[in-house]
């Protein structure tokens, strides 16, 4: 259990400083257009693709293929961006059927 905590706690740590990096990215690509919205990174897919590859980038022995590796994820995550629409509160009919497949219905998983 403290295990699966600390693996927890090292996603966590690692998935914000990816996206605050690919954030940086995004901006710069956007500088300069005449854009509606601010852009961030979508956090579903950033959890998605990070769990599938982090394992993989630890394993790998050599230096290039890992950054080639991690180049690769951080493309992905850089495509995958969503609208950032200030003022959006809206309320959430929440009904009985609000948690049936909740997990099925995820994105990242």
């Amino acid at each position: 259990m403290e295990q699966d905590f600390y693996a927890s706690v090292y996603l966590g740590n690692m998935m914000a400083l990816l996206k605050h990096e690919a954030n940086e990215k995004i901006t710069e690509e956007n500088d300069g257009k005449d854009l509606k919205h601010k852009y961030e990174v979508n956090a579903n897919i950033l959890v998605g693709k990070l769990k599938n590859s982090l394992i993989l980038m630890f394993l790998e022995k050599q230096p290039e293929k890992r950054t080639s590796l991690f180049h690769r994820i951080m493309q992905e995550i850089v495509r995958n961006k969503v609208p950032i629409r200030p003022g959006r509160s809206f309320k959430r009919n929440m009904g009985l059927k609000a948690n049936k497949y909740s997990l099925n219905r995820k994105r990242c998983l």
